[in-house]
């Protein structure tokens, strides 16, 4: 198990840059790292015949059984930690019932959890032997690291668009990228599938979509001021700009990481949507919109959800005419700022900083053994052909099946320049004087391992 660590990213916009920093973390203890496009590393760590750590972004079930048998019998470890981790909801329980899959923790090797709530409800289900209250990678940049690494698409963003405001959306039943019959086919596919719940957050999801085009068609013309969209990965770019045709100062963009677009932003607007939490962890404030108080909870699974109660609440279109040129100073009232404090601290450890990526590497090498700086240097090949392929799995006018829609809304291209700056900017901000390896092993994947480490010693 010490010949690597599989890091497979599922949401590039979403896992990338986070998995990028842990393995760092793991090279500066020597370990080598294979991380890539889901189904690319998944394929690598089914074809070797050394095995390492395959680290999921939750648990094995819903899908991936097979693949975890065969890994299992070729002497595979197994970690992981939830992408989403519940930190929307008020209540972690109402997030473990929403997710069966969290049921088969007691299968991992190792799993981590993003902060307090989460590891206390764990433990007495899974015990401390298995769940390990590490912090979550995401947040690691939600704060002066995040700052600093997107400190120049941050200043771009800036230049480019003024002063605006930024619309998060999380729409992604009623506006899927996939549109409305393949998006329910898919999902009438999973284990758990409700028509009704389904029908119901369809209708839900629509009514808050006409709310944002109105109070979007209010900012620019009367207010006006710019307005950025940005749609959740698994949206659909077509319905925005469909309803807001004609409009100015308006922008509709899914461009990179989330996290530069709150920064460069005056403030945001949002719904039950984890870029609140986001934003209130690098001071930017947060705006939840509604046309009456009784749709605060509509998008909750559960009584309550924590970007609703971390945010400023405005109900109507009047109320926000009123608001709009306080929205800095409400923040920033006393009041606000302690309950803000209280929430981030129930939900998250050690945000903002490399800490958790630092304590997860530890954990995974103690667990492995000391790690074979070598291992799997032969896994896989590069070839020129992975550029023509990317040219075609990202070309436009590929026939649009639903598997081929996915994965271009969720797999970036990943190339070796932009592994190589990405790793090298993280290098700079840490202080670190490491010389990594990077090589190409099929596409969008990198096989990542120390050349030179200077450990002090």
């Amino acid at each position: 198990m010490n010949n690597g660590v599989f890091l497979p990213i599922e949401i590039t916009k979403r896992e990338y840059v986070s998995k990028l920093l842990l393995s760092i973390e793991l090279i500066k203890k020597k370990m080598p790292v294979i991380i890539g496009h889901k189904s690319h590393v998944i394929k690598l760590a089914l074809d070797t015949n050394e095995p390492g750590i395959f680290f999921n972004k939750g648990t094995m079930a819903g899908g991936m059984e097979n693949i975890y048998k065969k890994l299992k019998q070729k002497n595979f470890g197994f970690v992981a930690q939830d992408e989403e981790a519940g930190v929307i909801f008020d209540n972690f329980e109402d997030f473990f019932n929403d997710r069966p899959s969290l049921g088969s923790i007691d299968k991992l090797d190792l799993f981590f959890a993003w902060g307090n709530e989460e590891y206390n409800f764990l433990i007495k289900k899974f015990g401390k032997k298995i769940v390990n209250n590490l912090g979550g990678l995401r947040s690691c940049f939600w704060g002066d690291l995040g700052k600093e690494f997107y400190k120049t698409k941050t200043q771009k963003l800036k230049k480019k668009y003024g002063n605006y405001i930024l619309l998060v959306s999380n729409l992604a039943t009623f506006n899927s990228f996939l549109g409305k019959e393949k998006d329910l086919k898919l999902e009438s596919k999973r284990e758990f599938f409700n028509l009704d719940e389904y029908n119901k957050l369809y209708q839900t999801e629509k009514n808050t979509f006409l709310q944002y085009i109105e109070l979007v068609e209010l900012i620019t013309t009367e207010l006006k001021k710019n307005v950025v969209i940005r749609p959740h990965p698994s949206e659909g770019m077509k319905g925005w700009k469909e309803a807001l045709k004609g409009l100015k100062n308006v922008f509709i963009e899914n461009d990179g990481d989330l996290l530069p677009w709150i920064l460069a932003s005056d403030f945001i607007i949002q719904n039950n949507c984890t870029s609140a939490i986001e934003a209130s962890t690098v001071g930017i404030p947060v705006v939840t919109y509604l046309n009456d108080d009784r749709e605060r909870t509509y998008l909750s699974k559960g009584k309550e959800n924590i970007p609703n109660k971390i945010s400023i609440n405005i109900y109507g279109k009047k109320k926000f005419i009123e608001n709009v040129n306080d929205i800095k100073m409400i923040w920033n009232e006393n009041e606000n700022k302690l309950k803000r404090e209280k929430l981030l601290e129930r939900k998250l450890k050690d945000y903002g900083t490399t800490k958790s990526a630092e304590k997860i590497a530890q954990k995974i090498i103690e667990y492995s053994g000391k790690p074979n700086s070598n291992g799997n240097e032969n896994i896989g090949r590069d070839s020129y052909l992975y550029d023509i392929l990317e040219i075609i799995r990202t070309f436009k006018l590929r026939p649009k099946r639903t598997s081929t829609i996915m994965d271009i809304n969720k797999r970036e291209t990943l190339t070796y320049d932009r592994v190589q700056k990405d790793i090298q900017k993280l290098l700079n901000i840490m202080k670190l004087n490491i010389k990594i390896k990077i090589k190409r092993i099929k596409p969008n994947t990198f096989y990542l391992s120390p050349l030179e480490i200077d450990d002090g010693k």
